[in-house]
């Protein structure tokens, strides 16, 4: 980035749990790189209730937060109120960036110029829900893994972890995907083949598993005991993500599959793409997605599905 007159960076997460981590980390590496601190306002929402004092600590959490009170003070408005994308507020000293639909990346040369040209911006308010990056950037996934291990967790879900692995010792993992990526969702054979592989090249025979639903995970259970492996899970995890211990359950999931020595994952879940940056490249993961081909013959068995059950489920009108 050129020379600006910067002061600081306003992370506001939006979405599930790991896009809000995508973000902030995102934040957090492009503030340093621009030799600002960053700070976060972290926001209810259905897709995320838990608070951040709920999921990180307090000391932790101290030193870099921001009130929302004092985001709508710098803004002269309700964030919420502002416009997509790219805003620049030159009365309140301010550029704002919310990518939405569009995302954030797509802004970054844009935000970059906009820096440089106006001497006058003291707070850059990004307001986003995945990763984003400056141009030309090198070991993003390098810098996020470094991120994701500077954040200090709330000593209760700290302490569920570590009591989940002391004296586990080394351990693969799997994480099963069915519910909001169904469409693109691995096949089971095919994340059948790759544990096995990963078993094959690591000799471990434990393995986590962490699932969106009590049924996926109790299905895994099984199959992994058919390899000849050792399954495990935390069966007392709830897997309502719209409850507050839903989403503290998943962070534990979370920080569990970051700790394998392997992991199998759905490629276009974010859950299971940032634990695989988390174990780093030196350790192997395996992300997988359907085909193209059993993607459409989803769709067109979901397509079916619908037109059969439309009568019944409109019968009341």
């Amino acid at each position: 980035m050129p020379d600006h007159a910067l002061q600081q960076v306003i992370a506001i997460p939006r979405n599930g749990y790991i896009n809000r981590l995508q973000a902030w980390a995102s934040a957090s590496i492009l503030g340093k790189a621009l030799g600002v601190p960053t700070r976060l306002l972290w926001e209810f929402e259905p897709a995320a209730p838990a608070s951040a004092d709920e999921l990180f600590g307090s000391e932790f959490l101290n030193a870099i937060r921001i009130s929302r009170e004092e985001v709508d003070a710098l803004l002269g408005c309700d964030h919420e109120d502002l416009p997509r994308y790219l805003t620049a507020l030159p009365e309140r000293h301010a550029v704002v960036l919310a990518g939405h639909d569009r995302g954030e990346q797509v802004f970054m040369s844009q935000l970059q110029d906009a820096l440089a040209k106006d001497s006058t911006v003291r707070s850059l308010v990004i307001i986003a829900g995945g990763q984003f990056h400056e141009q030309n950037i090198h070991a993003f996934d390098q810098l996020r893994r470094e991120f994701y291990q500077s954040v200090q967790w709330n000593t209760a879900l700290e302490s569920r972890v570590r009591a989940a692995l002391d004296g586990r010792g080394a351990f693969l993992a799997v994480h099963v995907r069915q519910t909001d990526r169904s469409l693109t969702a691995p096949t089971t054979r095919s994340m059948r083949h790759a544990l096995s592989r990963l078993q094959g090249q690591t000799q471990l025979t434990s393995v986590f598993i962490a699932a969106d639903t009590p049924d996926a995970r109790d299905a895994w259970q099984g199959i992994v005991r058919d390899l000849g492996l050792k399954p495990w899970s935390l069966n007392e995890q709830g897997h309502d993500r719209s409850s507050t211990k839903g989403g503290v359950d998943a962070m534990v999931d979370w920080r569990i599959l970051s700790a394998a020595q392997g992991l199998v994952y759905s490629a276009d879940s974010s859950f299971g793409h940032e634990a695989a940056t988390m174990i780093g490249k030196n350790k192997p993961t395996i992300g997988l997605r359907a085909s193209s081909g059993q993607q459409r013959a989803r769709n067109l068995l979901r397509l079916a599905h619908s037109a059969v059950t439309y009568p019944r489920r409109h019968l009341w009108r």
